[in-house]
């Protein structure tokens, strides 16, 4: 019942009442009713995440028991030839990491102000690479990685940079696919890259669809 009602309030727009005693009904939800909806809360969350102009703590929280509740959860990998986008946005931790940057954006960051409080702590969490079942929210922070590069630099260098590296195949992949969706490149963010970059052409054929987004990124930094 929960899982439908998620799903149906995710194609529509409710009003700020009920949306608060949604995300009250789910920091109170008993655990084993939580993990069975995991993918309809990580759905219905960024949905109401997107756009939104005050940070909300509450969904925060929604956001943190989903991170603790998936830290041991055993979730399917990437199979050969899926597309990482779709897996990414439709993975419950991307989606719950999806929505924390949309509380992220509305606390309005300026450029080199650095990363803090909770948001941090969590994005840092996100990028621990013990934690497998991380992977889709740290390939959806690649995804954000300009804003991030340009709030912290410091910060995206340490935690979220090493994914690009290609030692680590399936970390690479996903990172790579995430950063590849960007629409608009910053070029500052190529130098740091660049090594990785130019190795990603070794690995083409394992791009997917994002081939040809490489190969006009590739064209891009040569000019």
């Amino acid at each position: 019942r929960w899982e439908q009602a998620l799903y149906s309030w995710s194609n529509r727009n409710i009003n700020d009442r009920i949306q608060n005693k949604i995300i009250t009904s789910l920091l109170a939800m008993p655990e084993e009713v939580f993990e069975k909806c995991l993918h309809s809360i990580g759905c219905w969350a960024s949905h109401v995440s997107n756009g939104i102009s005050d940070y909300d703590q509450n969904l925060y929280l929604v956001c943190c028991r989903m991170k603790e509740m998936s830290k041991n959860k055993e979730y399917s990998t990437v199979s050969h030839g899926e597309d990482i986008s779709f897996w990414r946005i439709n993975h419950p931790v991307g989606a719950m990491t999806e929505t924390v940057l949309n509380l992220w954006f509305a606390t309005k960051p300026q450029v080199d102000s650095s990363l803090s409080g909770s948001c941090k702590e969590f994005f840092t969490e996100i990028c621990d690479k013990s934690i497998d079942s991380f992977k889709a929210g740290r390939s959806t922070l690649a995804s954000n990685i300009i804003s991030l590069y340009q709030v912290d630099r410091k910060w995206t260098e340490a935690h979220l940079l090493p994914f690009f590296d290609w030692n680590n195949k399936e970390e690479a992949k996903s990172a790579w696919s995430g950063f590849l969706s960007i629409s608009q490149i910053y070029h500052l963010i190529l130098m740091p890259l660049k090594e990785n970059l130019l190795d990603t052409a070794k690995h083409f054929d394992e791009l997917g669809n994002d081939k040809e987004r490489y190969a006009q990124l590739l064209t891009y930094a040569a000019l």
